[in-house]
């Protein structure tokens, strides 16, 4: 699905990152009026494998042509748990102030129209940020996971699976003396 920490996620993980987090306020760059269209991973492959295997030869747009303001973002997201979070607007880097997909070419010469509206796209995108915050709540399996990437946790249960061990044995070298410097001798295991 994609980052969703570490400063690079994009606006829709980071909002639903913050929305998690946050149990009264949540801080918004700028003012929120900033707009944006947001399209689903899943609708995004469908659209590519359509242009792809078809005969037609030039540039079209794949997104979604729903446009939000990053304010209406947060109160989107907040619903899904039934939180109203306070919306403070601070300095930090908005880009453009307003950004849309059009999609005439691609719906004329494909039909192609994004399944996934805005809420449900970010519903899924959200449960799942929500997920993998609770397995990583662990703050060693979270430092692996900032430092590694998450896939890495997972490689290393599958090995320790197939080959014997535990799924620390399989952190790459370099993930285990970032932890040594995070961790004093043992506290991981706490």
């Amino acid at each position: 699905m994609g980052t969703w920490q570490g400063g690079k996620e994009k606006a829709p993980a980071a909002i639903c990152r913050k929305v998690i987090n946050s149990q009264k306020e949540i801080e918004i760059w700028g003012d929120g009026l900033q707009t944006r269209s947001f399209l689903y991973i899943d609708d995004c492959i469908d659209a590519t494998r359509l242009l792809m295997q078809s005969t037609f030869m030039g540039p079209v747009n794949i997104g979604s042509e729903e446009m939000v303001t990053i304010n209406s973002l947060v109160d989107i997201a907040s619903t899904f748990e039934n939180k109203y979070l306070e919306k403070r607007h601070i300095s930090g880097p908005q880009g453009v102030r307003g950004r849309n997909s059009d999609n005439r070419l691609i719906e004329e010469k494909l039909g192609w129209k994004p399944k996934y509206t805005l809420e449900d796209g970010l519903k899924k995108t959200y449960f799942w940020i929500k997920q993998q915050m609770d397995k990583y709540k662990d703050p060693f399996i979270a430092a692996i996971a900032y430092n590694a990437g998450p896939g890495t946790i997972e490689r290393a249960m599958l090995m320790a699976d197939q080959r014997g061990g535990t799924w620390k044995d399989y952190i790459p070298e370099e993930t285990k003396g970032y932890l040594t410097k995070v961790f004093p001798k043992g506290e991981e295991n706490q």
